[in-house]
């Protein structure tokens, strides 16, 4: 199953076609709908991927080109299997068994790429998080032996599709570029929908521990985003440095480091703990000021949960 298949939708969708479909399955799969069903939050993951990919234009491109690849790989590997079946004489059970052997190998093969397609993993990039912040009850891994023994959760567990949303924040005036004028009335950052994934180590933990202290970390966040200078924003790779940025400032407010590797018994190993991915199916927007008409006696700062 492919990208496509997972939204349901063609080949050719539209972004408001895939918009759409996007918000009609979270609406199905989310797990606030489903609690305690693993099947419908594992989806719910693949559903955002799915829409993160289709939904941004380069990424999109790349992924048809590569979807295209595969395709024609397996449509090679079926001619090949039926050229061999065709090839085998009546009566030969030698030449047979070599006609059957490639067939299985067609279907390990389908089997493979089936599972692999949609799962693709994705590799954050990045210099390690800092020390521990000021959060109360600060989080601390139990980095007991026994905790290696324990199979870390699968990757739905993990995910934490809606943890913020809403987020404004008024970027900071840098005053070093040439486009920006003294009068400028500012920028603000909107992410209408961030989610993120939990590394597999201590992964219950941690996740109840976040959101337990989800204001906190909204608020810090909001206050690191402010710094980000809105030029690095506008740029082709805006959406993975905001990411970059994202994860570095939780894994600050946190204290964790995402880098660090812990034994697991499980087959994604070694382990990693804190935030390890970010998502951002709506991606996001920056508007001037100027364009943004506040309600009267409304300020600058943030909004946030």
């Amino acid at each position: 199953m492919n990208y496509y298949e997972i939204l349901e939708v063609s080949q050719n969708a539209s972004q408001e076609v895939l918009k759409a479909a996007y918000k009609s399955l979270m609406q199905r799969y989310h797990p606030d709908k489903n609690p305690g069903n693993v099947e419908a939050a594992e989806h719910s993951v693949i559903v955002v991927q799915a829409y993160e990919i289709l939904s941004d234009s380069s990424k999109r491109a790349a992924y048809d080109i590569e979807l295209k690849r595969q395709l024609e790989n397996l449509n090679n590997i079926r001619n090949r299997a039926r050229n061999a079946q065709n090839a085998v004489p009546l009566g030969n059970t030698e030449s047979k068994s070599y006609g059957f052997l490639w067939l299985l190998i067609t279907l390990i093969a389908l089997a493979i790429w089936f599972v692999w397609l949609p799962h693709g993993k994705k590799q954050s990039s990045g210099s390690g998080a800092k020390e521990a912040g000021s959060l109360p009850g600060h989080y601390q891994p139990d980095t007991q032996q026994n905790k290696a023994t324990e199979r870390a959760p699968r990757l739905g567990a993990r995910t934490i599709p809606v943890f913020i949303k809403d987020i404004n924040v008024n970027l900071e005036a840098s005053g070093e570029s040439a486009d920006v004028s003294q009068d400028d009335a500012g920028y603000v950052l909107t992410i209408q929908t961030l989610g993120v994934v939990v590394g597999a180590f201590d992964a219950d933990k941690f996740i109840a521990f976040i959101e337990d202290n989800k204001k906190y970390i909204s608020q810090k966040l909001a206050a690191k985003l402010a710094g980000i200078k809105y030029e690095m924003l506008m740029k082709h790779n805006g959406e993975p440095y905001l990411k970059q940025v994202i994860l570095d400032s939780i894994g600050e407010i946190t204290g964790t480091n995402r880098f660090e590797e812990y034994p697991s018994a499980d087959t994604e190993a070694p382990a990693h703990y804190g935030v390890v991915d970010i998502l951002l199916p709506e991606s996001f927007t920056v508007k001037s000021l100027k364009t943004i008409k506040l309600p009267a006696g409304e300020g600058s700062g943030t909004n946030l949960p």
